[in-house]
């Protein structure tokens, strides 16, 4: 046999010379060419379906990753994703359809689908600012006192933060103090 590669590790000819001696030693040659050519897609397995919360990440280090094997070779050239999402009820919630692809050296592929449901149900974390003592007459609106500072686990820019207030009146007029009750709400409507 003589191998002539191809454009890929598994497509190559192979001319094969055939010699026939008959019992007085004389030889005859003929040759046949052999055309091996891979169009086997590889075999590929996807993670299975999953749903997370929002905070766990949706890469594939926390959802699964894909495996592929080839018939005609172990080498797998690539495997890949595309994700296309659907929306949820809101920002937080949506469903993420991941499409995998294994390909070969010799350009074939095959695909399968992983279907990954994200919730919001994590609720934003609150810092107040510090207790203070004021002067009776000063401005007590937070931009004097302080605002709360609020983050979410899945969408920082998504949290509303708003405050009541309660006055407990002292032992006079000018002696009270104000208990100021800060809520971020996040935009799934987790609030705390």
């Amino acid at each position: 046999d003589a191998r002539t590669n191809g454009s890929c590790s598994d497509n190559y000819v192979l001319v094969r010379t055939w010699t026939g001696f008959d019992s007085c030693g004389n030889s005859n040659t003929c040759t046949q060419n052999i055309k091996v050519l891979d169009t086997t897609r590889p075999v590929i397995s996807c993670p299975p379906n999953i749903t997370i919360s929002c905070d766990i990440g949706t890469e594939p280090g926390a959802t699964g990753k894909a495996t592929a094997t080839d018939k005609c070779t172990d080498i797998i050239e690539d495997i890949s994703y595309i994700d296309v999402l659907t929306p949820g009820n809101c920002e937080g919630n949506f469903t993420l359809s991941r499409k995998w692809t294994a390909k070969d050296s010799c350009g074939n592929s095959k695909q399968c689908s992983q279907n990954i449901t994200v919730f919001d149900t994590s609720k934003p974390i609150i810092i107040c600012p510090p207790d203070l003592t004021r002067i009776c007459g000063s401005n007590t609106d937070p931009i004097n006192t302080g605002i709360a500072i609020a983050k979410d686990y899945c969408l920082d820019s998504l949290v509303n933060l708003v405050y009541v207030d309660s006055t407990i009146v002292g032992t006079c007029n000018g002696i009270y103090a104000i208990q100021r009750t800060w809520k971020a709400t996040d935009n799934c409507g987790n609030s705390s």
